[in-house]
């Protein structure tokens, strides 16, 4: 498969409740992306359109151990993702994968704007329509 046109990452919050309880966990979903559209590369430097393309993972950030019971100092280390299998098909509802697909459109579309502005083009990004 070709290499997506945009790739990139977003973080949003997801409540999960088991048993009563809500816990507050952050989510990176993680994209790569081709739209059906056409877009300027700037890696190429020339407007493309490529074969449509949406690939996603979601990571789960870790608790801190202090969330775990554990009393030791909070650790300096980096924060920990564990990859997600949310994306399994039938755990997400349809609807929802859609709308993670149209919110990834729109950082595409905001990113191609930008690409063609620096290229000096005019932002001739099309509508929502052709998607």
């Amino acid at each position: 498969m070709a290499r997506a046109a945009f790739v990139g990452e977003f973080e949003t919050p997801v409540t999960i409740r088991l048993l009563g309880e809500d816990v507050i966990r952050n989510l990176k979903v993680e994209y790569g992306y081709t739209p059906r559209w056409p877009y300027y590369s700037a890696r190429r430097r020339a407007v493309r359109q490529g074969e449509y393309q949406f690939g996603l993972g979601i990571c789960v950030l870790l608790a801190p151990d202090t969330e775990r019971g554990h009393t030791d100092p909070p650790s300096l280390a980096e924060d920990q993702w564990a990859l997600s299998q949310l994306l399994a098909i039938g755990v997400l509802k349809p609807d929802l994968h859609e709308r993670v697909r149209a919110h990834v459109d729109s950082i595409a579309r905001r990113q191609d704007r930008e690409n063609r502005e620096a290229a000096g083009l005019a932002p001739d990004v099309p509508n929502a329509e052709a998607i």
